[in-house]
């Protein structure tokens, strides 16, 4: 009886390695399919062309980015689907290192489209806001231009730049800023 019962285990302790290894070559079957049809959620490197290692202000960006140690700056098109998403999960806020460069005719069209994320012009996220029109982004970057479009800005040159497939990558882009200040002084208080 009990030689019986021990063979069934064994049997079924096959039959769970057998199925476990059937599941994991699935998955490396729906990864390479997913690699293949370039659903991989990668941000994926843009040839910056003859605009790399210029000033951004001589590529129509602001000059205050001419002199930041660290800084991206994301192209994004009203109507552009993964633009819009970025936008709506903006939430009035833009985070910290990371400018938006809108393609658009006016200012005035840009935030109004912004408006939608909570975004105004006079809000400190709205000051990090450029409104470029696509004859602009042509004539700088070049035709063809993808949005969403990430340039990093390093020590005050275009160094890089991704198209951007999904919020979550837009997120990732965040610098880490480092700011050399000195502590505030602190108050000991004695009881």
């Amino acid at each position: 009886m009990t030689s019986i019962l021990f063979a069934i285990i064994a049997v079924l302790a096959i039959g769970e390695f057998l199925l476990f290894g059937a599941l994991a070559e699935a998955y490396r079957d729906i990864r390479q399919i997913r690699e293949q049809a370039e659903l991989i959620d990668r941000a994926t490197p843009v040839d910056l062309g003859r605009a790399y290692n210029r000033a951004p202000s001589e590529v129509g960006l602001d000059t205050r980015l001419d002199s930041a140690a660290r800084a991206v700056v994301v192209y994004i098109d009203k109507r552009c689907g993964t633009c819009q998403m970025i936008a709506s999960s903006l939430n009035g806020g833009v985070p910290r290192g990371i400018w938006l460069a809108v393609v658009s005719e006016s200012a005035h069209e840009a935030f109004e489209w912004l408006a939608e994320a909570a975004i105004s012009p006079d809000s400190e996220s709205g000051r990090r806001v450029m409104a470029i029109s696509p004859d602009e982004v042509e004539r700088h970057l070049g035709e063809m231009v993808p949005t969403p479009l990430a340039i990093e800005i390093e020590n005050g040159r275009l160094v890089r730049a991704k198209g951007i497939p999904s919020v979550r990558q837009f997120y990732s882009l965040v610098p880490t800023l480092i700011t050399l200040s000195a502590p505030a002084e602190q108050e000991v208080s004695r009881s």
